[in-house]
């Protein structure tokens, strides 16, 4: 008899000291996603009206809540949509302007036959598209940070679509670059490497709009680039500056890449570990270190380096772009199997 309360005093004991674990572990990971989300950083996502989860619409102060182990869960899973569902209309703006800028290439290539500056157009082209290729990796790895606190993360079942998980899979294929990376100076292979990228972005625009089943966002023609690329290079086109016209548009498109990772990657309060190739989610007011400081100081010089087009041409061989952008992916990537450890 005394084995016996014995050892259901032990079971106790051990029950307790689970539940006591547990609940420790929930209230540490609860105080981390409230003090994430109530970041200054979360103030700059403005272009989201609403999220769809279940059925049920979301808006911004419906989403940023006070955090409890009861609903750090939902608050994880809304975040993540949250700022998925930003980052799948700041994509959207920035693969209609590489199709601008796709079709303006094109157009220097069949209308004025001029050789060199229809390369000098791709080539530009091919960098701004690597620019943004590096983003998309930095975006996925945010999604993933979030959703890493979550009971059962959407990014650690294979099975299960995540917002943006596709689109930026297929973007960063290796079979897409082999495909860019032929590019010489002439006629036959500008024109399919320009075709290779519009068909490319047509594709992952479709699996974009597929996501943002989930999202209700503001329309695009609110945004200052819009008003832009509507306007100012519609000028520049009707003028028959061709040059002037890709110039422009990817010193804008830098810009507007240096300013997503800015405010919707460093304020938010995220944070790049180079040494695991991870990013993390912290307090979006404390020093963000060297590692999360060197990728947006890379993006700054990429963005300096497109003010000076005509010296930029000789660096970089589409071959070394291809290079130095593979090399970044490995550098930015967030390895799904080492996602919090």
């Amino acid at each position: 008899m005394a084995i016996i309360l014995n050892i259901q005093v032990y079971l106790y004991i051990f029950i307790v000291f689970l539940h006591t674990e547990g609940i420790t572990t929930k209230k540490d990971i609860t105080g981390k996603i409230n003090y994430f989300l109530h970041g200054r950083g979360w103030e700059n996502i403005t272009d989201v009206e609403y999220i769809l989860y279940w059925g049920n619409k979301y808006k911004f102060e419906e989403v940023i809540i006070p955090v409890t182990p009861h609903n750090c869960n939902s608050c994880i899973r809304h975040a993540t949509i949250f700022l998925g569902c930003s980052y799948a209309n700041d994509l959207t703006k920035l693969f209609i302007a590489l199709n601008k800028f796709e079709d303006n290439c094109y157009t220097i290539l069949h209308s004025k036959k001029h050789l060199d500056s229809a390369y000098n157009c791709t080539v530009k082209l091919l960098e701004n598209l690597f620019e943004v290729g590096s983003l998309a990796t930095l975006m996925k790895g945010a999604l993933c940070a979030i959703e890493w606190h979550h009971t059962l993360p959407w990014n650690k079942h294979k099975n299960t679509r995540f917002i943006l998980s596709s689109v930026i899979e297929n973007f960063q294929s290796d079979a897409i670059f082999h495909k860019l990376i032929h590019l010489n100076k002439s006629t036959i292979s500008i024109n399919l490497v320009l075709l290779h990228i519009r068909r490319l972005l047509r594709m992952r625009k479709g699996e974009i709009l597929v996501d943002m089943v989930l999202c209700k966002t503001k329309p695009l023609d609110m945004d200052p680039m819009w008003n832009f690329l509507d306007k100012d290079l519609a000028i520049l086109k009707s003028q028959e500056k061709y040059e002037e016209f890709f110039i422009m548009l990817s010193y804008k498109l830098s810009n507007l890449v240096q300013t997503i990772f800015q405010k919707k990657y460093v304020e938010l309060g995220f944070i790049f570990d180079s040494a695991k190739n991870q990013t993390y989610i912290t307090a979006p007011l404390i020093d963000q270190g060297d590692d999360t400081k060197n990728l947006l100081n890379n993006l700054t010089q990429q963005t300096n380096q497109i003010d000076k087009p005509e010296e930029a041409q000789g660096k970089y061989s589409t071959q070394n772009l291809l290079m130095n952008f593979r090399e970044q992916m490995n550098e930015t990537d967030v390895p799904e199997e080492t996602q919090g450890k």
